[in-house]
C-alpha cells in the first residue's frame, strides 16, 4: 500500500512510503513564494498561496496514486495571520481532493504521530533545554530536531533542520504504516470475528 503524508503549509512537505516494507518510495517540498506586493487585499493573496497549494496536492496525488493519505492536524497557533493562512490551505486542499480522493484521507493530531514514533526530549536534551535557558549551553533541542533525526536512522538519510518539512511528512508516513493501518487492519479482524459469532 502506497501512503502520501502531507505536512501541509506554504512550504508543504510531502512523502511517499510503501507499507508493505516500509521503504521511501520519494518525498519533497514545495515552497509557495510570498506573492509581490500589489494593490490585491493581502487575505486575497493568501488566500491565492492556499489555492496553489491545493492545486499542487492535488497534481501529487493524481502523479503518485497513493491508496491513502496522512495530514497533519492543524495546531491553534500563536499567530492569527499564520493560522488563518494554515486553515485556508487545508480547505484548499480538500476541496482539490474531495471528488475521487475524500475516503482515502486521515487526519492525524501532532502529538499523536510524535507520541506514537516515540518523538519526544530524553532526560539528557530536556537538562540541555534547561542549561539553554540559563546560558549554559546553546542550541535549544526541538521536536523538528528529533524528527529529522529519526528520519535520518530510519532511511539513512542525510536531512538538516531546514528539511523539517519533509521529516515530519516522512514521519507522518511511517505513523500510518507502522501504527495506524496496524490498527484498522486488527479492528476489521475483530469486527469479522464478532460477525461469525452472532
Amino acid at each position: 500500500m502506497k501512503i502520501l503524508g502531507l505536512d501541509l503549509s506554504y512550504s508543504t512537505g510531502w512523502s511517499l512510503i510503501d507499507s508493505n516494507n516500509i521503504s521511501l518510495l520519494d518525498y519533497g517540498v514545495v515552497a509557495i513564494p510570498e506573492p509581490f506586493h500589489s494593490n490585491v487585499l493581502f487575505d486575497y493573496q493568501q488566500m491565492d498561496r492556499a489555492a496553489a497549494v491545493g492545486q499542487f496536492v492535488y497534481t501529487l496525488v493524481h502523479g503518485k496514486q497513493p491508496d491513502l493519505i496522512v495530514i497533519e492536524q492543524t495546531n491553534k497557533g500563536k499567530n492569527r495571520t499564520s493560522q488563518r493562512g494554515l486553515e485556508w490551505i487545508h480547505y484548499s486542499v480538500l476541496l482539490e481532493l474531495r471528488r475521487f480522493y475524500q475516503d482515502k484521507i486521515i487526519y492525524v493530531d501532532t502529538s499523536e504521530w510524535r507520541n506514537k514514533l516515540n518523538i519526544k526530549l530524553d532526560k539528557s536534551q530536556r537538562k540541555h533545554n534547561q542549561d539553554v535557558k540559563y546560558r549554559k549551553a546553546r542550541g535549544k533541542i526541538t521536536s523538528k530536531h528529533l524528527s529529522v533525526n529519526l528520519v535520518n536512522i530510519e532511511f539513512d538519510m542525510k536531512l538538516k533542520l531546514k528539511d523539517n518539512d519533509i521529516a515530519d511528512a516522512i514521519c507522518l508516513g511511517l505513523y500510518a504504516a507502522k501504527i495506524w493501518l496496524p490498527k484498522q487492519s486488527r479492528a476489521t479482524l475483530i469486527d469479522e470475528a464478532l460477525k461469525d459469532l452472532i
